[in-house]
């Protein structure tokens, strides 16, 4: 099983770690992605087959508040992370070299599926403009999921002072 993390933007997790509440303030939410044996719907027999799952799970009731079945019979997930930006994609690397950006905010929905490599994705990483590398091997693919209307640009005043400046795309 995995439970991803979206490790640049976790700014606030020493500080709060180190604070005397961290026990008392748990994440209202996480997400577990793992594999799970399960009878497809279009077969007649019993058999069952390795499928992998998404879950979001509340942490306050302890249950499940949505589960996804992915399609990716008896292939395993080889890298999961979150993406690209906060409350962004759940990216995830398949070994037949599939990338797939599940929407978990509220149902779990599958936003891209793309076969990208011919052998395992080994890394998924995100960097703070949008960007998605995802890689095998020796290849590397960038990806852009974001379908925001405007662009951010940062700037800089001159006087170590940084803003944000909204662009309208068109």
């Amino acid at each position: 099983m995995l439970f991803p993390r979206l490790n640049w933007s976790d700014r606030k997790v020493d500080e709060i770690h180190n604070s005397a509440t961290y026990y008392d303030i748990p994440p209202g939410k996480f997400i577990v992605v793992g594999e799970v044996l399960a009878k497809t719907q279009e077969s007649t027999k019993s058999a069952l087959s390795k499928h992998v799952f998404v879950m979001k799970v509340d942490t306050k009731t302890g249950q499940e508040v949505s589960v996804k079945l992915i399609d990716h019979q008896e292939e395993s997930v080889t890298a999961a992370k979150f993406g690209p930006y906060d409350n962004g994609y759940l990216l995830l690397g398949f070994a037949d070299g599939a990338f797939m950006a599940l929407d978990i905010m509220q149902e779990i929905s599958i936003i891209l599926n793309l076969r990208l490599f011919d052998e395992p994705v080994t890394s998924i990483s995100c960097e703070p403009t949008g960007l998605v590398f995802a890689s095998a091997d020796q290849d590397v693919v960038a990806l852009n999921l974001d379908k925001k209307q405007v662009n951010y640009v940062y700037l800089e005043d001159g006087n170590r002072q940084y803003f944000t400046v909204a662009v309208p795309k068109e």
